[in-house]
């Protein structure tokens, strides 16, 4: 079936289902693993600077990078085979039949181009030092499920994501403000970055069976289903026991406690995945700890951000 019978079975008045059919393959509900990261770097930088403009391009980049990989992620995994017997899901626009595979091909393509523009320009006014990291970013989002590389096939989507959805875009978007590289911002990443990649272990969880099934390898099948557990708990738990200590030696202000308010859900997620059998339990399991990371990353930044308002007598 070519793309124009996607657009006639399934336009109904045109554009505007279109429009919904692309938004759906964003994944937008995921789009905050990016937005968050950008935000808790350049609330850091508050108290030195706070360029609006620069704050926007990283942003934009960031999150048309994230929406370009989902979109790629997606076309891949169809054209691989991978998501032929999973059951279908509202996100799954190719299984739904929303759009072809051909579509989201273009699109992940025609997204990146813009994270790779927003990077240039943020480059142009920086320097250097900033083009081999969005050069990596970009690199990432297309070899995470593209052959020949497929990182999230060979167990590398954990160590990948936090890299590059927690050290490289905190520690890029404070760069952008200061143009300094510190290691405060790779600190106040760490936790960012272990809640981000708790969101693709829980998805990895529930996938488990059908990645095993179709060769995929990740942490979760590897590891087995009760130690994928206690990664989860290390990865959740863990970004938030690391508030407390980064507080105690100096590194982050004590505001930045506020985001210890999550930590009951944290644990109801933890022990949610301990109990949840089956795909759809663990569908909510996932939207809850994608939630959970984007309300402990929006209180880290509201944290950053009273401590940098605060009068300096």
């Amino acid at each position: 079936m070519h793309e124009g019978a996607f657009d006639t079975r399934h336009g109904g008045s045109g554009w505007f289902r279109q429009a919904r059919a692309w938004y759906r393959a964003t994944r937008p509900r995921t789009l905050s693993a990016s937005f968050v990261p950008v935000l808790a770097g350049t609330t850091l930088a508050l108290p030195e600077t706070f360029l609006p403009h620069r704050f926007l391009l990283a942003l934009v980049g960031a999150v048309a990078i994230q929406a370009a990989t989902n979109m790629l992620n997606e076309h891949f995994d169809h054209v691989q085979g991978l998501d032929h017997t999973r059951p279908r899901r509202a996100d799954m626009v190719v299984r739904t039949g929303v759009l072809p595979p051909e579509a989201l091909l273009r699109g992940g393509v025609a997204a990146m181009a813009v994270g790779a523009v927003c990077g240039l320009a943020l480059v142009a006014q920086t320097g250097p030092d900033l083009l081999a990291v969005g050069v990596l970013s970009v690199f990432a989002g297309y070899a995470y499920t593209a052959r020949p590389f497929a990182l999230g096939y060979r167990a590398l989507g954990e160590v990948t994501v936090f890299v590059f959805m927690g050290p490289v875009i905190v520690m890029g978007a404070h760069f952008v403000q200061t143009e300094r590289w510190t290691g405060q911002a790779f600190l106040l990443s760490v936790p960012i970055g272990l809640l981000v990649t708790a969101i693709l272990h829980v998805n990895n969880v529930r996938d488990m069976e059908y990645d095993r099934a179709h060769g995929k390898r990740t942490l979760a099948n590897l590891l087995g289903r009760r130690v994928a557990g206690y990664e989860y708990a290390l990865l959740v738990l863990g970004g938030h026991a690391l508030l407390p200590a980064l507080v105690a030696s100096g590194v982050l202000p004590p505001p930045v406690l506020l985001a210890l308010l999550t930590l009951p859900r944290a644990v109801r997620l933890v022990r949610a995945l301990g109990i949840s059998e089956g795909v759809l339990p663990l569908d909510g399991v996932m939207v809850g700890t994608a939630k959970l990371h984007r309300d402990f990353g929006l209180l880290l930044a509201l944290g950053l951000l009273l401590d940098a308002a605060r009068p300096s007598w």
